[in-house]
């Protein structure tokens, strides 16, 4: 009786380096996708140092502190290169504190998106008002 002949065979497919092509496209997708988190998480934080900046500032306002005063205390918490823009009228003082973010050395390949608070308070009776 004739014995079969085998013939050799990989027992395994012949996809040799479809890993590395894969980690080749997906590495740098993972780098982008984490830059942007970063990113965002820089700007939602700007966002909350302006937010505590106009109250810090409305509430300098309110006490009846000069403006320079008043733009002091909101500068110690406001991200730098913020833009403190304060406004007197009926009683009330408004402040508004702006910043840009991104678009400097790293940040350049991300968008600039300006990030804005404003905070509102009510002067308080008896407090002269310095301009």
């Amino acid at each position: 009786m004739p014995v079969p002949v085998r013939q050799p065979h990989d027992d395994h497919d012949d996809d040799g380096g479809q890993v590395t092509a894969e980690l080749a496209m997906g590495l740098p997708s993972l780098v982008a996708v984490v830059f942007m988190l970063i990113w965002m998480i820089g700007a939602v934080s700007a966002q909350a140092r302006c937010a505590d900046a106009a109250r810090l500032g409305a509430r300098a306002a309110a006490r009846g502190e000069a403006e320079a005063a008043t733009r002091a205390w909101a500068q110690r918490v406001a991200p730098p290169g913020a833009a403190i823009e304060i406004t007197r009228a009926e009683g009330a003082v408004r402040v508004r504190v702006t910043v840009a973010v991104g678009g400097d050395d790293i940040g350049r390949l991300v968008p600039v998106v300006t990030v804005a608070a404003v905070a509102v308070a009510a002067v308080e009776e008896g407090l002269v008002e310095h301009p």
